[in-house]
């Protein structure tokens, strides 16, 4: 019995480190925050692949990326939340940055005090670092990392640092000047802003919240029943 339980601890230790790696946070729209209007909505080709474009050496921009939320979801909208970003040199190791512009697609993504819940996953045997944050860039800022702007408007970013933390004994072997970066970015708007429950999980608290309400729509006449007859 000993033995199995051991063996039962063992693997779900195992498990637990090679599923992923998870940083997240909630991101609230200022309440003044002027949004930008952006009447596009989000095409497949973008929904679906990643359009990268290199900056400089340190930073990479992705202007189109999806935002999932409820009625996304209900509307079946196909969506990858795979990032690939290829020619890292693990040799050198720099620490590089992607930033992730948030849209307002047809101007009805977010508005002012939605919450926005902000997920990275990777592999745990994954030997990177990363680290997620998010920032507010004007476009005059975009002229230090090598791309002009057309107006001098603040948008939202996220902002996606990672850095190759790998060892290994044969360099050569294992080590590359093109490697490719592979992780997955969930960016979503939440259904209420005094309850932040990710997406993932509103269909069972809809679910539990109904078979709450049908139980004790069972159990309080039954129990009002057995207590005053």
């Amino acid at each position: 019995m000993k033995n199995t339980l051991g063996l039962l601890i063992q693997f779900l230790l195992l498990v637990r480190f090679v599923v992923g790696n998870t940083e997240s946070f909630l991101l609230s729209v200022p309440y003044y925050f002027d949004i930008n209007s952006h009447p596009q909505l989000l095409s497949e080709d973008d929904a679906l692949n990643r359009h990268i474009a290199t900056l400089n050496a340190s930073h990479s921009l992705l202007e189109n990326y999806p935002i999932e939320s409820i009625e996304t979801r209900h509307n079946g909208l196909n969506v990858s939340n795979i990032i690939a970003i290829r020619d890292y040199d693990s040799f050198s190791k720099p620490k590089k940055q992607l930033l992730v512009k948030l849209n307002n697609y047809g101007d009805t993504s977010f508005a002012s005090r939605d919450l926005l819940y902000v997920k990275l996953c990777w592999p745990a045997t994954f030997a990177f670092d990363f680290r997620v944050s998010h920032r507010f860039i004007a476009a005059r800022d975009f002229l230090e990392l090598g791309q002009a702007g057309d107006e001098d408007v603040l948008d939202m970013y996220v902002v996606v640092e990672y850095e190759f933390i790998g060892e290994t004994s044969d360099a050569s072997r294992y080590l590359s000047e093109n490697d490719e970066v592979v992780f997955q970015l969930y960016v979503t708007k939440l259904p209420a802003r005094w309850l932040p429950i990710p997406i993932e999980l509103y269909g069972f608290v809809v679910y539990f919240v109904d078979v709450t309400i049908l139980l004790v729509s069972l159990v309080v006449p039954w129990m009002y029943g057995y207590i005053f007859s």
